[in-house]
């Protein structure tokens, strides 16, 4: 009887070894999943950097246009009315790949994001599909959904 008891009191203490190893197994898995998300990131905000140096460089892009100090004007790749970046209306959102969103758009844009988090999230441009940076798109978010966006991603 006593045998008996031992026995199960091993496989408990293996069961409790087991559940430790399963989830340490997947706090391992859901850091990873953190770090490529933030590399990601990384990327992507290194992109846009690039991506912005290389207009400066060819006089396009945001930034005063020369002469005047005006803002420079965009097209927007959804609606394609012409914008001026920062404008009176609040700032739309840029894609790596230079396509310029108007703030009406983008808040078209940010709705159809926060509807379906678990589908749309990182978001990503509706032209090349390529992502968008997320400090640019958090930019555009309230404080209560910015709450909400970073507890999803969390």
């Amino acid at each position: 009887d006593t045998d008996d008891k031992t026995k199960n009191d091993d496989t408990s203490k293996l069961s409790k070894q087991e559940q430790r190893a399963a989830l340490m197994k997947s706090l391992e898995a859901r850091l990873s999943l953190r770090r490529r998300r933030a590399l990601k990131r990384a990327a992507a905000a290194e992109a846009v950097r690039r991506a912005r140096l290389a207009r400066e460089a060819r006089g396009q892009g945001k930034g005063p246009a020369k002469g005047k100090g005006a803002e420079k004007e965009e097209t927007c790749c959804v609606c394609q009315c012409e914008f001026t970046v920062r404008g009176d209306s609040g700032e739309g959102l840029c894609c790596p790949s230079s396509h310029h969103m108007c703030s009406e758009c983008t808040g078209v844009y940010v709705k159809s994001i926060l509807g379906d988090l678990e589908a749309s999230y990182p978001p990503k441009c509706p032209m090349c599909r390529g992502e968008m940076p997320t400090n640019h798109f958090e930019s555009q978010l309230n404080t209560k959904q910015q709450t909400h966006v970073r507890a999803f991603a969390a």
